[in-house]
């Protein structure tokens, strides 16, 4: 059975697996760095720390990596959201739109891509 959720501080060594496996260019080290300043900043109430998993019997095979940050835009509070990084192994990739369907049901969150 596969199921979507948020990660958790017990899965981020895993995760730090799947990605450095998702993005051969990048060291462990590098996700395990940023994992750790995600860990260290603060993040919106009834938000994810890290962004959410697919979890398969308790293996990791997909991560959607989502930082969340709240503005103060003239005495109202907007969410944006930044798309950091997406991967999911390829025996899985049917399940994929599993994560970005439970990232997309907060409604007004403003979703971007700091990379492009």
């Amino acid at each position: 059975m596969i199921r979507c959720r948020e990660i958790e501080i017990a899965d981020l060594d895993a995760v730090a697996d799947l990605l450095t496996r998702g993005f051969a260019e990048r060291s462990r080290d590098f996700w395990m760095d940023g994992l750790r300043r995600l860990s260290e900043r603060e993040v919106p109430e009834g938000f994810p720390r890290f962004g959410y998993m697919l979890d398969h019997g308790g293996t990791q095979v997909g991560a959607l990596q989502l930082i969340y940050s709240a503005r103060d835009d003239g005495g109202a509070t907007s969410i944006r959201c930044n798309v950091s990084s997406w991967y999911v192994e390829p025996a899985f990739r049917n399940c994929a739109p599993m994560l970005t369907k439970v990232a997309q049901r907060h409604e007004h969150v403003t979703y971007v891509n700091m990379a492009c």
